[in-house]
């Protein structure tokens, strides 16, 4: 009896291990399926069953994390009662994952998941911090903008996000206002960035990002 118990050992933990990987390939295959149809966020919450999970995006410029609404926020410290995954695209961080500790038993599985989602959590990132630096500009000295106005849409399976105020424009994305280096990151994903701000007509800026899963 005690041989039959040894032998088996070995075999329920691959079985185990199997249940684990065919899972996890499960929720990863769910994700990329639900990707471009809703936010990062949510298809993320359904990837790994927590609805407790919250993002925030990584902006390289200024150095800190900011949530949807390109608010600064700071993550909690490990071992507390909420966990943190980062996330990193072509070496480079672009997002962090806030979830329940209790995900931890399978890191892998966070991990994966975030990874499929790094396209569009670097899209999302993006349209952060465009709301990060309205809220930069609005503290006005530079626009002197009264109001601004975001949207986000999907035009011809583009992600499409435009930050419009009503400021003194004047705007040189190449004269040092940092919108060369959001530019800059626009392109390497494959988008492109407009800028429209005549002198007296208020500044447009209009991001135009692919979407869909990491190729």
């Amino acid at each position: 009896m005690l041989i039959v118990l040894i032998t088996a050992l070995p075999f329920a933990f691959l079985v185990g291990l199997m249940r684990s990987s065919l899972s996890r390939a499960s929720a990863v295959s769910a994700l990329f399926e639900r990707l471009g149809g809703v936010s990062a966020r949510d298809a993320l919450v359904e990837a790994l069953g927590d609805d407790s999970l919250t993002l925030a995006y990584w902006l390289p410029e200024s150095g800190r994390y900011v949530d949807a609404r390109g608010h600064g926020v700071a993550l909690p410290a490990s071992g507390g009662d909420r966990a943190v995954t980062e996330i990193e695209r072509h070496g480079a961080p672009v997002a962090a994952i806030v979830h329940d500790p209790a995900l931890l038993e399978d890191p892998e599985l966070v991990r994966t998941a975030g990874v499929a989602a790094a396209l569009a959590l670097d899209n999302e990132r993006l349209a952060a911090e465009l709301r990060a630096r309205y809220d930069d500009l609005r503290a006005a000295k530079y626009a002197s903008a009264t109001s601004a106005e975001v949207t986000i849409q999907q035009i011809n399976g583009d992600l499409v996000i435009e930050v419009a105020d009503d400021g003194v424009g004047g705007a040189d994305p190449a004269g040092g206002t940092g919108l060369l280096g959001l530019a800059d990151r626009v392109a390497a994903l494959g988008g492109r960035l407009d800028v429209a701000s005549p002198r007296g007509g208020g500044t447009t800026v209009r991001a135009e990002l692919p979407t869909g899963p990491v190729r």
